[in-house]
């Protein structure tokens, strides 16, 4: 007689941590809605989507994430969230975002993920904000790649008329010290009718004034704002190019 023992193992898959896509670096302006989506991901799902949990910090005033998925999908294991967020005149700068996405609540730092992005808030520039398609800022040139305290620059700004009419566009910029929260130069054009699918270059120029509380370890941009001339809550487009100002040791102004 022979005695046979089987031996049955089950084969547990351990949890693995979801992905998070969505995050981007973007700019935001005062008074001026923003909306973005997040979704979180995990094909080793043990539990159902809606259950999955995406938290951010540091909190913002205002902002809401919802607490379940604004949207799942049971077949992708997908779980997808709407952020908005409306800064006010006193948000200015950068917000630096954590976000956090975990299979359930009670799962632990092993089964989750992190990951940033950055919202820059500068100052309204369109009046009721980004309106319209059919003006549209299609580049920004500057001249240089580094300038010093003193310098001047020129940039030039493509803008397109989109529209199936002519129409009058104008162009508005001005250089921004981000830390500093602060105006340092401003450029207006004259009103231009570009005709109907056509590009206008507007040359704006700029000076960097000789401050010295400037950071040059600070951060400078230019912000662009181009409007359909007495339509601007119709057509106004937003965009914004970084500047590098530096300063030199041994830089000696005498006036």
């Amino acid at each position: 007689t022979t005695s046979t023992t089987t031996t049955t193992t089950t084969s547990v898959i351990p949890p693995t941590a979801p992905t998070i896509s969505g995050l981007q670096n973007m700019d935001g302006f005062e008074d001026t809605k923003l909306t973005f989506t997040v979704t979180v991901a995990d094909g080793n799902l043990t539990t159902p989507e809606n259950q999955m949990v995406l938290t951010y910090s540091p909190l913002l005033s205002g902002a809401i994430l919802p607490t379940v998925p604004t949207t799942v999908d049971t077949v992708e294991h997908t779980a997808t969230w709407t952020f908005t967020w409306t800064p006010t005149d006193n948000e200015f700068g950068q917000h630096s975002l954590t976000f956090t996405a975990k299979d359930t609540g009670a799962s632990t730092a092993a089964d989750s993920v992190t990951g940033t992005m950055n919202i820059d808030v500068f100052p309204q520039m369109c009046e009721k904000g980004t309106q319209g398609t059919d003006v549209e800022i299609t580049d920004l040139d500057l001249d240089e790649n580094e300038y010093m305290i003193g310098d001047d620059i020129a940039l030039d700004i493509d803008v397109k008329n989109k529209d199936s009419k002519d129409m009058d566009i104008t162009v508005e910029s001005f250089l921004w010290d981000v830390k500093q929260e602060d105006e340092l130069d401003s450029f207006d054009s004259d009103n231009v009718n570009v005709n109907d699918g056509d590009t206008e270059t507007f040359e704006a120029d700029f000076s960097i004034p000789f401050d010295n509380d400037l950071d040059e370890d600070g951060d400078f941009v230019i912000l662009v704002k181009a409007y359909e001339d007495g339509d601007e809550d119709v057509n106004c487009d937003v965009r914004r190019i970084d500047v590098d100002i530096t300063r030199e040791n041994n830089d000696v102004i005498v006036r």
